[in-house]
């Protein structure tokens, strides 16, 4: 997030005072950061140990965002336990869209996620958020339905590049699963098909 101070005038400033709000110092929404914000700034700076000069940097930014993020999106909230993710925040500046090679419910990939760890390990993989999609049967009691796997402020490791930076690529990001069944293969005859080990699963052409 960028610093801020008194006399920015940006919606960063108004996301700011969302947050301060939340936290406990309610200030009326505005894109200006004005002498209010101001004090507002440094009555929670004092209060959680920050240096207290009325500036939100990075510091300010990390406390504001754990003591007041609390916003829905829209989401229904279906969270991983603690340990399958990595509670702390950093902060973001990518979004990426990935596809399960799944079917179309998204709470199915959150609970694969869930158990796809072998005895001993954690693989603490998953995106903050999975979209669902329709069934090929036609239901779409999920399609468009967005679940939350952990709170988008932390992390988990959902890229798989070679990069030497790679852990911190999945830090900066948030991920979004959308429901799909993955790569598709087409049959001589032209119809199209998902390969799941020895399942075959035949697609209709207009879910292609």
């Amino acid at each position: 997030m960028k610093t801020l101070r008194k006399g920015s005038f940006d919606s960063s400033v108004s996301f700011l005072k969302n947050l301060l709000s939340r936290s406990g110092y309610p200030v009326e929404i505005s894109p200006n950061f004005d002498e209010r914000t101001h004090e507002k700034v440094v009555q929670f700076q004092r209060a959680n140990f920050l240096d207290v000069d009325g500036i939100v940097g990075k510091n300010t930014w990390e406390k504001l965002m754990m003591a007041g993020y609390k916003f829905s999106w829209g989401a229904t909230n279906f969270i991983l336990e603690d340990d399958e993710f990595m509670n702390d925040y950093t902060e973001k500046d990518t979004i990426y869209l990935h596809h399960t090679a799944g079917l179309h419910r998204p709470d199915y990939t959150i609970g694969w996620w869930e158990n796809d760890n072998k005895p001993g390990t954690l693989n603490r993989v998953g995106t903050s958020f999975v979209i669902g999609r329709k069934s090929l049967e036609g239901d779409d009691m999920f399609d468009g339905v967005t679940y939350r796997a952990f709170n988008e402020m932390f992390w988990a490791h959902h890229l798989g590049t070679r990069l030497k930076n790679n852990t911190l690529l999945n830090k900066k990001s948030i991920g979004i699963e959308i429901c799909s069944l993955g790569p598709l293969q087409k049959s001589r005859e032209g119809k199209f098909y998902f390969q799941a080990n020895s399942k075959t699963i035949e697609v209709p052409e207009s879910e292609v």
